[in-house]
């Protein structure tokens, strides 16, 4: 018998061994006429009702018992009550033997099939004698087992433990009785994995076991000790698994931050600020390669500070600006705060050019003193002379002798004192209004009349008028109004005419972000288009940033080669907008196929298509060797004396025959004649050209 054929046996001997042996957890179905309908929960429910009320009751044992062992055995026994006999029954046993040992061997499925009878001894109590014959995957028979012992029920019914001896014979290869023992055959000494199990058996001894846990550079596995020593690795105890053993593991530690990557470290030993570890791998086979980190200038704009060399998750704040590749002493714009104007309200002072930091007032950015609305003054309010019934808007309150409300004017003190009014004259458009008070008439291009009225004689209300440029087509009107002169690019000049004043459209630069070109001298209008952008006043090289198209990764699938830092126009393969090659999913790569040789008919797969080049081979790109017909290609071949026949050019030159080319076919046409010259001068067709 061949190793690999005793070591099925073993596998088989063992796990029928080991269910014949174990108390097996069974359910069982009801013993009524025919023994084979399945209990259900109810019908259980009524066995144990049963059992309870009737102290000492028999638990059925006629019926299917079926059940799986922890070591992969799965069985049904079938009890059938002999006629005219209550204490005596026959049995039928299929067992399947599907397991492996510990890993070490591979997959054995043994199918067992067993007659035998059991007689009542006692209340729950059957002893009894099987014979099982088993046989493997291909219907061979490989041994017979002979098994007696005693079955008890247990009380709930649903359950019963087994004892007993078991002896195992080999089947002679040739020879597969049908009943009884062998004549021919050897006893097998019969070897259990764990002596845990043998405690119900008599005269078995348990097996050495096959080895442990070896602990190796690249994991773990069981081996045996001298095995496990010879491969380098650490040997555990004799019967532990790999899940019982402390195998260290080592991996590739990369530090993401500066792109250093070490081999065959512990996780332990890469904990430290932006490593990180990976299992089993090299530095040269991580699945996003351990290269050094984009760094830029980190602009703080709050502060105007800035910090060089800076990951752009690290750049963080409200005003804080990162610039990949760059120093802070490079970038486009100084790294400084904002400034703004500065007022003080306590005192009414203002100061411009002030930064957010040394403002202790409030603080506007980007603008002036003077283009504070409301100005920057001492706090103003309404002030009622109560005795004079007389009430002035915007009014410090040093200025004050009546009552004074910060921030109030006067028509909305409670209660109301009466306010001075007067005319208010809007020079923009020439309106006037009555009755408003000098706080309510402020602003450019508006004159207050106090005590007038828009009637009166000496309030002058015309509009004031001036040119208006529209600078979008370089238009003018003469004598327009100020409010009606606030169109989109129209600029309004006070008392002046067309022809004082330059109407000219301006011009600037062109950039088009999506291509990197640019255009000078280009008016607003006509620099509209998809992702185009007018600085007005500018020519292309002043642009700040310059105008560039936007960059990405470029891969060449056709040879698998791809380079940073390409834009779109520049690419010759396929082109991925603000990407790193690294960063590509999937990986850039070139395509592979079958590679068929057709003088032959060999076949490799995963072949790129440079590595397929030359006479008779083929390329399928995506394809396997499976997938595609290699076979050297045929055709007609006119064989002397032969007539023609269907062969490949090879095998046609062996036969001294004429190639007609590949896939050509005897009967399209009449290929296999030809002209013979006779001795008489004269010339005849013939097919027979020996």
């Amino acid at each position: 018998m061949s190793d690999k054929k005793r070591i099925a046996l073993w596998i088989a001997l063992t796990s029928l061994a080991l269910a014949l042996t174990l108390p097996w957890s069974l359910v069982s179905t009801a013993g009524g006429a025919a023994g084979r309908v399945m209990h259900t929960a109810d019908a259980r429910d009524a066995v144990r009702r049963a059992v309870a009320a009737i102290h000492g009751a028999e638990c059925p044992f006629v019926g299917t018992w079926v059940g799986a062992s922890t070591d992969g055995v799965r069985f049904t026994e079938t009890v059938v009550p002999v006629p005219g006999d209550e204490d005596r029954v026959t049995l039928n046993l299929t067992a399947i033997l599907d397991v492996t040992l510990n890993g070490q061997y591979p997959l054995a499925r043994t199918l067992s099939t067993g007659r035998g009878e059991a007689r009542r001894t006692a209340p729950h109590t059957w002893t009894y004698t099987l014979i099982s014959y088993a046989s493997d995957v291909n219907g061979q028979l490989v041994y017979i087992a002979v098994a007696s012992g005693v079955k008890i029920l247990r009380p709930d019914c649903k359950t019963y433990d087994y004892t007993g001896t078991l002896s195992i014979f080999s089947a002679d290869k040739d020879t597969a009785p049908l009943d009884g023992l062998p004549d021919a055959g050897t006893q097998a000494d019969l070897c259990l994995p764990d002596a845990g199990t043998l405690s119900r058996l008599i005269g078995l001894a348990p097996c050495p076991p096959p080895g442990g846990a070896c602990c190796l550079d690249n994991g773990c596995t069981v081996l045996t000790e001298t095995a496990c020593i010879d491969a380098g690795g650490v040997y555990n105890d004799d019967g532990t698994t790999c899940a019982q053993a402390d195998c260290p593991v080592f991996g590739a530690c990369c530090n993401r931050d500066f792109g250093t990557c070490v081999d065959d470290l512990l996780e332990a030993d890469c904990r430290g600020p932006g490593e990180e570890w990976t299992a089993g791998r090299s530095c040269t086979t991580l699945d996003l390669p351990c290269t050094p980190p984009i760094v830029g200038a980190c602009c703080d704009r709050a502060n105007g500070s800035c910090r060089d060399n800076v990951l752009e998750a690290a750049c963080r704040g409200p005003d804080a600006e990162w610039t990949e590749g760059l120093f802070c002493d490079e970038l486009p714009t100084p790294c400084e705060p904002p400034t703004g104007s500065c007022c003080d309200r306590t005192n009414g002072i203002c100061q411009d050019g002030v930064t957010r930091a040394d403002c202790r007032g409030r603080w506007s950015e980007g603008t002036l003193c003077s283009e504070l609305e409301p100005p920057c003054v001492f706090p103003l309010g309404a002030c009622c002379d109560a005795a004079l019934r007389f009430c002035r808007d915007q009014v410090t309150e040093a200025s004050c002798f009546g009552t004074w409300t910060e921030g109030a004017f006067c028509d909305e003190l409670e209660p109301r004192c009466p306010p001075l009014l007067g005319a208010c004259c809007e020079s923009r458009d020439g309106t006037c209004l009555n009755n408003v008070t000098e706080a309510r008439c402020q602003g450019a291009g508006r004159t207050w009349f106090e005590g007038k009225t828009c009637n009166d004689d000496d309030v002058d209300c015309q509009a004031i008028t001036g040119a208006c440029c529209d600078r979008t087509d370089g238009s003018c009107l003469n004598d327009v109004t100020q409010a009606d002169c606030r169109g989109e690019g129209q600029a309004w000049s006070e008392g002046q005419i067309c022809d004082d004043v330059d109407c000219s459209a301006p011009t600037g630069a062109c950039c088009d972000s999506t291509d990197g070109s640019c255009r000078n001298n280009v008016f607003e209008a006509d620099c509209q288009g998809d992702g185009e952008t007018w600085s007005e006043g500018r020519s292309c090289n002043q642009l700040e940033p310059p105008c560039l198209p936007p960059f990405g990764a470029c891969c060449d699938r056709a040879v698998g080669t791809c380079q940073d830092g390409f834009a779109e126009a520049a690419c010759p393969g396929e082109w991925t907008e603000g990407t790193l090659c690294a960063l590509l999913q999937p990986l850039c790569l070139p395509p592979v196929g079958a590679c068929c040789d057709s003088s032959d008919g060999s076949c490799l797969n995963n072949v790129t298509e440079t590595n397929c080049q030359g006479a008779g081979l083929i390329w399928s790109v995506g394809k396997f060797c499976i997938e595609v017909d290699c076979s050297p290609p045929t055709g007609a071949c006119c064989v002397p004396g032969d007539g023609c026949a269907i062969l490949t050019e090879e095998a046609c030159s062996g036969v001294n025959g004429v190639y007609r080319g590949d896939d050509t076919d005897c009967q399209s046409v009449p290929l296999c004649v030809g002209a013979c010259c006779l001795s008489d001068g004269g010339c005849i067709t013939i097919s027979d050209f020996s």
